[in-house]
This record gives C-alpha cells, structure tokens and sequence, in this order.
C-alpha cells in the first residue's frame, strides 16, 4: 500500500502547474478578431447612417 501511495502522490505532483497554457494564446486571437469585428461593424453603421441621411436629403430637394 505504501508503494501505491507514493506512485499517486509521484504521479500527482509531477503534474505541470497550468495544463491549458494555449487558451492564452486562443483568448488573445479572439479578443483582436473581436476588436476588428467591433471596428468593422462600427464604420458600416456609420456608412448606413451618412447613406439614409443623404437619401432623406435627396427626398427633401426632389419635394422642392
């Protein structure tokens, strides 16, 4: 029974520290794809906006 202990308490404590160390890496690629997602959805809104406002422009002058 000893032995069998001192393998688990072997086995346990050789594990490394951090198992996942890649979800780093993967939590930082989508934080920057979330970023540029963020600024590409910003400057469509915007465009979508600048277009309806030129159309309402474009109405106000064909009334006239």
């Amino acid at each position: 029974m000893k032995i069998l202990d001192k393998l688990i308490k072997w086995f346990f404590n050789n594990e490394p520290k951090e198992k996942n160390i890649d979800w780093k890496e993967t939590a930082l690629v989508f934080s920057e794809e979330n970023i540029h997602l963020r600024k590409e959805l910003k400057y469509w809104k915007q465009a979508y906006l600048d277009q309806k406002k030129i159309n309402e422009i474009n109405e106000e002058k064909e009334k006239w």
